[in-house]
């Protein structure tokens, strides 16, 4: 009995939450649907995923020779294109300080990257900036791959 009644209590706190504070879409700002969690089903599957890792590596690689070249892997969930649910999810997490949104991309990233027979050796991943001083509101991190399992 008392299962049900937190259940039903649950709910409608959730159902007031929702009407005081509307959760929305990180990209486009549409109302998220109870089973989304910072971006809409519509932006995730508008956003065109990156080449394998091993095209990303090739290309990248054929502007350095190997010995200037220290990363053994590059991996990339989607592509970066202006004005893409991408390129606003991005600085949403950058500039707004969203930190949800970026563990939501994390959790993402971690059930990819191991689809991936490359990254079984890896031992870290980190990131990449692409600017060299543009000011964010939160600081990048570098996580031992043991957190992905």
């Amino acid at each position: 009995m008392n299962y049900s009644i937190n259940k039903i209590l649950k709910k409608y706190a959730s159902d007031l939450l929702d009407v005081i504070a509307p959760r929305i879409c990180c990209s486009c700002g549409e109302l998220l649907l109870n089973n989304e969690l910072q971006f809409c089903n519509i932006c995730r599957v508008s956003m065109r995923p990156s080449p394998f890792p091993d095209e990303i590596f090739s290309q990248i690689i054929s502007y350095y020779s190997k010995d200037d070249f220290v990363i053994e892997a590059i991996f990339c969930l989607y592509l970066f294109e202006k004005e893409s649910p991408v390129q606003k999810l991005i600085h949403t997490l950058k500039y707004d300080g969203i930190f949800n949104l970026g563990i939501e991309l994390g959790t993402e990233i971690a059930k990819s990257i191991t689809q991936f027979s490359i990254f079984k050796d890896v031992n870290l991943i980190t990131y990449v900036p692409l600017h060299k001083a543009k000011p964010v509101s939160y600081t990048h991190l570098t996580l031992p791959t043991s957190d992905l399992v």
